[in-house]
């Protein structure tokens, strides 16, 4: 087991709800994906980085998200999103349109 997924376990309440550890996991999850997907652009992305950023296992992350698509079109949603992060976000977005268009 990866060790920062132990220390999370060893720090984690062992009386916590189900509920609170869902919510701390998906922060987790959000928080390096915005990173993973902030450096390596959404195509340059993939959920076994941001798994391995996060000490989770990847099937968690397609548990909470379902797909890289998934995951992405959240931390494009959240308002968290750091302002350096979101502009270079944007950007690939923007890039991802116009390539769609053919433009």
């Amino acid at each position: 087991m990866n060790p920062r997924m132990l220390n999370r376990l060893a720090d984690a309440p062992q009386d916590a709800p189900k509920s609170q550890i869902r919510q701390a996991n998906k922060a987790l999850i959000l928080a390096a994906a915005e990173r993973v997907f902030a450096g390596a652009g959404f195509g340059g992305a993939t959920m076994a980085a941001i798994a391995d950023a996060t000490g989770l296992p990847k099937a968690t992350l397609h548990y909470y998200f379902g797909s890289k698509q998934a995951l992405y079109r959240t931390v494009l949603g959240c308002p968290e999103l750091s302002e350096q992060h979101h502009a270079t976000v944007t950007d690939h977005v923007v890039s991802l349109i116009l390539q769609g268009c053919g433009l």
